[in-house]
């Protein structure tokens, strides 16, 4: 007998066999069924399977709390999501547990098994949280990543993400400070100008006239008066 694709068995049976693969599939440092779920995109099924290993095993409890992140945030539950990253990341924090950077091979094709550095991981999750446009919570994770940062060549990439995330929330102050702070040249002066088009295109020129550009005045002048 041929099942239907959307049968109330057909469904039945595939629910009882992904729970069996869940509870079957051996747990180990690879994650190789959550990185599977997560390539795949089955969210469901990876917050599921997160959720079925709960309590998570001290030293294993960061990679899943990454997961559960993952999964959240493609079922449209960004809150949810950023309280999941957080975790990993206080984990991290703590040296309770880490996070290796083969973890995010099935996005990065890394084969890489040294450890991330909490700025590394901010800036992946903050890749993730980008993808499904929540820029909100982009705007926390890229505050804490400038607060809690240990290493200085990422600063510009963090910079470019908090930017562009406050633009988005309209945010033209804070936009504006985060720019002036970025120590790139040339991504200053291209974040300006995209600030500029923004205001310009929300018939903000009030906000426009009065930000204070500091270094970058002479800089505007031109732009405006294109």
């Amino acid at each position: 007998m041929r099942l239907q694709p959307s049968s109330p068995y057909s469904q039945r049976i595939e629910k009882i066999v992904f729970a069996a693969s869940f509870l079957l599939w051996p747990i180990n440092s690879q994650y190789i069924l959550a990185k599977f779920l997560a390539f795949k995109q089955f969210y469901a099924h990876l917050l599921e399977y997160c959720q079925l290993n709960k309590p998570y095993v001290l030293g294993m409890n960061c990679s899943f709390y990454y997961f559960e992140g993952v999964a959240y945030a493609g079922l449209q539950e960004p809150h949810n999501a950023l309280n999941s990253f957080l975790v990993a990341y206080e984990i991290m924090k703590s040296g309770e547990g880490a996070l290796s950077n083969d973890l995010f091979s099935y996005v990065d094709t890394n084969d890489d098994s040294t450890n991330i550095t909490e700025t590394e991981f901010l800036i992946k999750v903050m890749g993730i949280m980008e993808q499904h446009n929540y820029s909100e919570q982009l705007v926390t994770l890229g505050l804490l990543a400038l607060k809690d940062c240990d290493n200085k060549t990422l600063l510009p990439d963090v910079y470019n993400i908090l930017f562009k995330s406050e633009l988005l929330t309209n945010r033209y102050q804070e936009a504006l400070h985060t720019l002036l702070s970025n120590p790139v040249n040339d991504t200053r002066r291209n974040c300006l100008r995209e600030l500029l088009s923004r205001l310009l295109e929300n018939n903000k020129r009030e906000i426009l006239v009065h930000l204070n550009y500091k270094d970058m005045e002479e800089y505007v002048n031109i732009v405006s008066s294109l």
